[in-house]
């Protein structure tokens, strides 16, 4: 993306591994390199697999423009993907 774009956020619960993991890659889009990177929307919870569906679905539905999906973990790619 070369520190430009639009993305959404697919988040579990923070008690989760990967969750603590996906707030620090957070710290890094807030460097000056990433500083052209707008995060659109973020769905933090617990999301069973054929919610993950839903959430990308409804972006694209409701006409939301992003470049790029971040996901926790395989699970929440998975999801984004199958949308």
């Amino acid at each position: 993306m070369k520190g430009k774009g639009n993305i959404v956020v697919l988040m579990g619960e923070l008690s989760n591994e990967a969750a603590r993991t996906a707030r620090r890659n957070r710290k890094r889009l807030a460097t000056k390199e990433c500083s052209g990177i707008k995060i659109l929307d973020q769905a933090r919870r617990k999301v069973a697999a054929h919610r993950r569906h839903d959430i990308t679905t409804n972006w694209v539905a409701n006409g939301m423009k992003f470049d790029a999906i971040i996901s926790n973990n395989d699970e929440m790619a998975i999801g984004a993907i199958q949308a």
